[in-house]
């Protein structure tokens, strides 16, 4: 009976030993994901959603900003708002952030919505089929740092052609226990994803 219990328990042991491993091999790659900068001519840029109540939040602000100077520089002749997973009405928001982007130049037309996805997952999908409708084959992804690579890891699952171009700025830069936060929570929503394939 010892013995059994010992051989569980070291299975066990060697189960969480593989689990860390593959958590931190996860971690260290998202946060090599996050500097890389792939910007260049697409189809359109998505613009990942972000919590947001009344004023524009900060990592939102951030997000659009990016995503204006993308638009500028002529990387693209599309924005897609994915707004779908922020809090409160996500059309009201989309509204919020379309209202941002025109304020600072940007024409209504080279904008639309996309506010049915409740996820990463399902809003990628809606803005999917916004992309192939107007004929794009490639996009940039615009969302904060360490989300980069679960979102292009969907993006990619779901036969987009994309590209990260994360936020320069981001509030969520800012301070080391922050950003451990963030890759923290970001490295358990990356390995869920590829557990459930959603």
């Amino acid at each position: 009976m010892l013995n059994i219990l010992r051989g569980v328990l070291r299975t066990l042991m060697m189960f969480a030993a593989g689990f860390l491993l593959i958590y931190i091999f996860s971690a260290i790659m998202i946060i090599i994901q996050a500097q890389r900068e792939e910007a260049r001519p697409a189809g359109a840029v998505i613009i990942l959603g972000a919590e947001s109540v009344g004023d524009t939040a900060p990592a939102l602000q951030a997000r659009l900003d990016h995503a204006n100077e993308l638009y500028r520089r002529g990387m693209v002749s599309l924005v897609i708002l994915a707004a779908g997973d922020a809090r409160g009405d996500p059309l009201a928001v989309a509204e919020q952030e379309r209202q941002y982007l025109v304020d600072r130049g940007m024409p209504a037309t080279s904008i639309l919505v996309e506010a049915h996805g409740t996820t990463t997952y399902t809003s990628l999908q809606h803005a999917a089929e916004l992309t192939r409708n107007n004929g794009f084959d490639s996009v940039l992804l615009v969302s904060d740092p360490y989300h980069a690579m679960r979102a292009l890891k969907i993006a990619r699952d779901i036969g987009l052609n994309a590209y990260g171009s994360p936020t320069v700025i981001s509030p969520l830069r800012q301070g080391a226990l922050e950003q451990a936060r963030y890759v923290v929570y970001e490295t358990g929503a990356y390995l869920m994803y590829l557990l459930s394939a959603r």
